[in-house]
């Protein structure tokens, strides 16, 4: 009887066992399947690059994106998309189904319900100019008015395959393609760059404590200490986790990532545009200069002309207004959590309150550490 017990445990247990590694394998397989499923998406697009220059600007909310990204969009040569990934994200968070739903309605492309490869392939069918494998509940997104180029899309949802057609070749046509998002992290970069070999990444970077300040002053929801407090752990969180991202990639992609400073593009705002356009290889057009000039010098009160700032009055005073509106206590706070941060890029912990209000003082170190190669 011992015996038998014996022998009905072993089973069970073997049972267990190659269900365990069944499930395993499923697993596995089931995410090479849609890394495959990327992939050769991927690959069916090779031959619309075109030899077109393809730049991602990867930021932060209220971090100078929407500025950084005008650089291009005022390039008659540029095809520029506006936060392509706010639909998807806002969306996911709130409706557990709407990766199923936006799957389905993407006809014959091979779509992942998983939220960050669904962004992968949307970002990629951008750069790629695969505008007709594109979900149509894209086409309904308002960030799309942002974009020169991309604001005749909103009539797409209408007006298919016509204004498809229309809009691929827009892009097509364009010699650098650029998205702006502050929804995409740096470790999910890895896979476009692969499959994208002349990708470039722009990575931007604020002061976080202006990030902080500049999120307080906008967002009228945004007034729990409470909240407040878990946003600035957030960000140090997520600032301090690109940068390691970062960091490997250069060893991995040389020469196809740069780490931009708000407060450097602010200050020089056409040196370091020149230097950004330097970095993608494209040369950098009249236009855009126009543009620098009118937009940093503008007859507006600061970052007031538009919820999106892309307008300043003075850009260099823009870039440290913030000292003006953040308390001692919460600037502390900042330097407490993001004091990693700070050692990367060269910003300095406030001493006292007189430190923080006074313009003429920097908060940044003068011999920064070389952020290029952190």
């Amino acid at each position: 009887m011992a015996c038998s017990l014996f022998r009905k445990i072993q089973a069970a247990s073997v049972i267990v066992i190659i269900g365990a590694a069944l499930w395993v394998l499923a697993c596995i397989s089931s995410y090479h399947l849609r890394r495959n499923q990327f992939l050769l998406f991927s690959e069916k697009d090779e031959s619309s690059y075109g030899g077109a220059r393809m730049v991602l600007i990867l930021a932060y909310m209220r971090g100078g994106s929407s500025f950084t990204g005008k650089l291009f969009d005022s390039n008659k040569e540029a095809f520029y998309v506006f936060e392509p990934l706010y639909h998807i994200y806002e969306r996911a968070l709130k409706h557990p189904n709407f990766m199923k739903h936006v799957a389905k309605s993407n006809g014959p492309a091979p779509v992942a319900e998983n939220a960050t490869l669904f962004a992968q392939q949307l970002l990629r069918s951008y750069l790629a100019c695969s505008i007709n494998s594109i979900s149509v509940i894209n086409f309904y997104d308002v960030f799309l008015k942002e974009g020169s180029k991309t604001k005749e899309f909103l009539t797409c949802g209408k007006t298919q395959p016509e204004c498809l057609k229309e809009a691929t070749y827009a892009c097509q046509e364009s010699k650098v393609r650029v998205i702006k998002t502050i929804r995409f992290r740096m470790s999910d970069v890895s896979d476009l760059m692969d499959s994208l070999p002349s990708l470039k990444v722009v990575h931007l970077v604020r002061d976080p404590r202006g990030i902080i300040s500049s999120r307080m002053n906008h967002f009228g929801n945004y007034k729990k200490t409470g909240d407040i407090l878990e946003d600035v752990t957030k960000l140090c969180q997520s600032m301090l986790k690109d940068f390691h991202s970062v960091k490997l990639y250069r060893r991995r992609f040389p020469d196809r990532i740069m780490t931009i400073l708000y407060e450097d593009l602010a200050e020089r705002p056409e040196v370091i545009t020149a230097q950004i356009y330097k970095f993608v290889n494209s040369p950098l057009p009249e236009s855009v200069r126009e543009w620098i000039h009118a937009n940093t010098q503008a007859e507006t009160d600061e970052e007031l002309q538009s919820f999106m700032g892309t307008q300043r009055k003075n850009s260099s005073l823009t870039a440290s207004f913030w000292r003006t509106r953040i308390s001692l206590q919460l600037a502390k706070y900042v330097d407490q959590k993001c004091h990693e941060i700070y050692k990367k890029v060269g910003y300095l912990p406030v001493q006292n309150l007189t430190h923080l209000k006074d313009n003429l003082v920097s908060l940044r170190d003068r011999t920064p550490p070389n952020y290029q190669s952190n």
